[in-house]
């Protein structure tokens, strides 16, 4: 008699019996937001696809995104006897192709599934462009994940690049990193895009529990390593991104129905929205100044453009965009209260 362990009906089950969620507890719903960045070239995009593939895909969950993935998996015939098939196959696993307009129109298509946005400031969620249309839209999108039991999985260069509420609502952050680029192994010229190093950052309580969120502990996980080699020739790198791009200025082109957004959030966008614009502006300013940004309260307002006699109100708006900023008393008459900020807001 055959050892069965379980009864697979295809080559596809067999996958899903023998992988293993990156990310997922599958307990718990599907609405898993994860946020991949790094420099060009940190293997966010062969990152991103290995999540969505192993996690959702490989679950036999459809997926959507902006850039082709492809991955076949062979199944011996051995192995398919132990799940009780007669012979073994290939299961593939294929993205469709997200339209713009229907997933901004929350269309029935996409529930029950992922989906995937490489390059995603550049067509939906910009912090630079936080109170146009396709911003709107695509926050109202986000937040509604939940209610059609959808993923998402986005990369994007800098975290501060991305819309203030999308960052708000992602469970992990994670930074990426080639290890070819370490100086040791630039020396001995290893190729690049083979092993890289993930920082990992439970943003939410879903991710590590009541109390050891990045937000209590701000501690991250990691150094991890991964290897993604296999992944080479799943995904296009080169596809362009935002190409063609449309107007969004005629919400009724784009929304079957009216779109109502709650007065406070509209009253506390309008109050501050744009201050998303200013804190990217000041990370670009000191993208050269190490790892910590050590500022005067003097230096950093002005940074910001605003006044001292604002600074009392803006402050507290800073410190949400910014939640590991920290800031110490002068400690003595004429010592300045000083402001230390990561040159990130994921800080190694």
């Amino acid at each position: 008699m055959t050892d069965l362990r379980v009864q697979a009906h295809s080559i596809e089950e067999i996958v899903q019996f023998e992988a293993e969620a990156l990310f997922r507890r599958y307990h718990l719903n599907q609405d898993w937001i994860v946020g991949l960045v790094g420099e060009r070239g940190a293997g966010k995009s062969l990152g991103g696809a290995n999540i969505v593939i192993k996690d959702y895909m490989m679950n036999i969950e459809p997926c959507w995104s902006n850039m082709f993935m492809k991955l076949d998996v062979e199944v011996s015939d051995e192995d398919a006897r132990l799940y009780g098939l007669e012979q073994g196959g290939v299961a593939t696993y294929e993205s469709g192709h997200i339209e713009k307009q229907a997933f901004l129109a929350l269309d029935s298509r996409y529930e029950g599934g992922c989906l995937f946005f490489d390059e995603f400031n550049l067509e939906y969620g910009e912090a630079r462009r936080s109170v146009a249309n396709v911003n709107l839209m695509t926050d109202r999108a986000v937040q509604q994940l939940r209610k059609i039991q959808c993923g998402l999985v986005y990369t994007v260069l800098n975290e501060m690049y991305v819309d203030v509420r999308i960052r708000e609502n992602t469970d992990i952050f994670i930074k990426c990193i080639d290890v070819a680029y370490k100086p040791a192994n630039l020396a001995q010229q290893m190729r690049q895009g083979v092993v890289f190093e993930w920082m990992i950052y439970p943003m939410s309580q879903r991710v590590a529990g009541i109390g050891q969120t990045y937000g209590d502990t701000n501690v991250p996980i990691g150094p991890v390593r991964i290897t993604l080699k296999h992944m080479w020739e799943s995904i296009d790198t080169l596809e362009r991104q935002a190409a063609g791009r449309m107007s969004y200025t005629d919400k009724k082109e784009l929304l079957p129905i009216e779109m109502k957004e709650d007065p406070v959030v509209v009253q506390e966008r309008d109050r501050w929205g744009w201050l998303d614009g200013r804190i990217t502006a000041f990370y670009e300013k000191h993208v050269d100044d190490g790892e910590l940004i050590e500022l005067t309260t003097s230096e950093l307002v002005h940074d910001l453009g605003v006044t001292m006699e604002d600074w009392p109100l803006v402050s507290k708006q800073v410190y949400k965009r910014i939640p590991n900023m920290d800031s110490r008393a002068g400690g003595g008459r004429g010592r300045p209260r000083k402001y230390f900020i990561p040159n990130r807001i994921l800080s190694m």
